[in-house]
């Protein structure tokens, strides 16, 4: 129940509803795990959040294995340029 006296004329109640889909031993279940992905380390006792430019940073979100490849195995190598695709590769694609 939430009560805001000056947002609400009334407290407000909400009510929801589940329906069970599936038992935790059901075979076919798709049971979706959701694991928070962060970048904050143990300093001294305290946590301190990383930045980009901090040796330590995960980039969990922007292909960080391509990354570490691009640093460990292509250092020097040039790149093709943007939208230098052959349409054979983009038709494969579809």
């Amino acid at each position: 129940m939430f009560y805001d006296s000056e947002a609400f004329a009334q407290p407000l109640i909400l009510h929801d509803r589940f329906r069970r889909l599936a038992q935790a031993d059901d075979p076919k279940a798709r049971f979706s795990f959701i694991e928070c992905l962060g970048n904050i380390k143990n300093v001294n006792g305290h946590p301190k959040q990383l930045t980009s430019a901090d040796p330590d940073f995960i980039d969990y979100y922007g292909r960080p294995w391509a990354q570490v490849w691009e640093k460990a195995f292509e250092n020097g190598w040039d790149k093709p340029p943007e939208g230098d695709i052959p349409q054979d590769v983009l038709d494969a694609l579809k």
